[in-house]
């Protein structure tokens, strides 16, 4: 195995908007880095400007790099990508690890981990969470999947995008976590939504109705993300898209029922997504949940005027 100070060749597939962060910060660390185009030219032509290079094929990111990192929209994406017919485990070389910073499903992703252990590969989850820096897109906490020895390789190259890593046990375990932590994130937009739309009907101050919330227990990271877009009217207040959203409470739920766990809240919230559903699945989750919530309860998510309350 490798040491942790020897540099590696990099290679990258996913440039949506945080695979192009990802390899972003891994060329300013200094880090040569491959890229697999597609058809969407954009984020690919912006990580050739900052320095990458495009490599020719799938099959030469898995012969020429010793690392290759995934950015896919999810498990289906990534068992194409690894397992599939000229995939990465019948390309790649020994040795390779191949890194998936998705949202997958923990079984898919040691299904897949088996598959590489026997050609002599690793595989690594290494999904992110992000930080609670308020309008700062940019801070990453990666949760990992791994044996100790290969996380001691990859840590460095993680580390160039995550404020902080968290190393939570063998291939599955950072997906594992990860989903636990977007059941509870997105559990929480859907109730605060529903909680300040119960606060609009009965026409209560938003903004004092959201003061007692981060003064009492229902302070949190979720909700700070709410404020802008309900008294800035903003829509980018949460950047992620309720489609990712939808997936990942999918994902949860398939995770509780493979190993037997009863999940009544988590059917609900995930109930509230499917009815949230949109045909832009890139809308903005707050903005989607907002807008579900003026539809059905006839709300509007402005601040109450004094003479308002005062006249109901």
């Amino acid at each position: 195995m490798r040491k942790r100070n020897q540099p590696l060749s990099i290679g990258f597939t996913g440039l949506g908007r945080i695979g192009l962060e990802m390899v972003s910060r891994l060329l300013a660390a200094g880090h040569t880095v491959r890229v697999l185009g597609h058809r969407r030219r954009a984020p690919v032509e912006a990580a050739l400007a900052l320095g990458a290079t495009e490599a020719a094929s799938l099959a030469s990111l898995g012969q020429e790099c010793s690392i290759v990192f995934l950015s896919l929209p999810g498990s289906d994406e990534v068992e194409s990508v690894v397992a599939g017919s000229g995939g990465l485990a019948q390309c790649g070389r020994a040795g390779l690890i191949v890194v998936d910073t998705s949202t997958s499903l923990p079984a898919s992703t040691r299904s897949i981990n088996r598959l590489l252990m026997g050609s002599g590969m690793a595989f690594v989850d290494a999904p992110i969470v992000r930080t609670p820096a308020g309008d700062d897109e940019t801070g990453f906490i990666s949760l990992v999947g791994a044996t100790e020895d290969t996380f001691e390789v990859v840590a460095p190259y993680l580390a160039t995008w995550s404020d902080r890593l968290i190393h939570l046990g063998p291939s599955g375990a950072g997906h594992t976590a990860r989903l636990i932590n977007s059941i509870v994130t997105c559990g929480q937009a859907a109730l605060l939504t529903e909680a300040l739309g119960a606060a609009a009907k009965n026409r209560v101050d938003l903004a004092s109705m959201i003061e007692i919330l981060r003064n009492g227990y229902g302070h949190s990271g979720t909700l700070e993300r709410l404020v802008p877009a309900v008294l800035e009217q903003r829509a980018d207040a949460h950047p992620s898209p309720i489609g990712s959203a939808r997936k990942d409470v999918r994902y949860f739920r398939a995770m509780a029922d493979m190993v037997g766990l009863t999940t009544p809240v988590s059917d609900a919230v995930h109930q509230v997504y499917g009815q949230a559903a949109h045909p832009d699945a890139d809308e903005p989750l707050l903005s989607a949940l907002l807008g579900f919530q003026c539809r059905v309860s006839g709300v509007s998510f402005t601040r109450a005027s004094a003479a308002e309350r005062k006249a109901s």
